[in-house]
């Protein structure tokens, strides 16, 4: 916490320890935002808008390129490799639009020819 002194003087009068955030915590509240975590570039982006938490990322690949989405994607096989499972047995991901568009609009591309 920072004091202000009548001369303009700034003076740290409570320092708080060093955090380190929880992942689970931090992700969760990501989640409830509406927002999702880049898996390739670790940026947060916008996921859902509105009522719907997942309009703005699509389940197939090749509509999150033409419509200029992120995209969601599972990952079923890595809780059985987890040391500590968890209750479901798949692991979601995310890839922001800026990441679809760079990696994989040349495959649209492609596909349209």
């Amino acid at each position: 916490m920072l004091a202000i002194k009548p001369n303009g003087k700034v003076v740290e009068v409570l320092a708080s320890p060093e955090h380190k955030p929880m992942p689970e915590m931090r992700a969760e509240l990501i989640e409830k935002l509406k927002y999702a975590q880049c898996s390739i570039c670790g940026s947060v982006f916008k996921k859902g808008e509105g009522s719907s938490s997942n309009n703005k990322v699509m389940r197939n690949l090749y509509k999150a390129i033409s419509e200029e989405k992120g995209y969601i994607y599972w990952l079923w096989e890595v809780n059985n490799r987890r040391k500590k499972k968890l209750a479901y047995n798949y692991i979601r991901r995310y890839i922001c639009p800026d990441c679809v568009q760079a990696l994989f609009r040349h495959i649209n591309v492609i596909k349209k020819s």
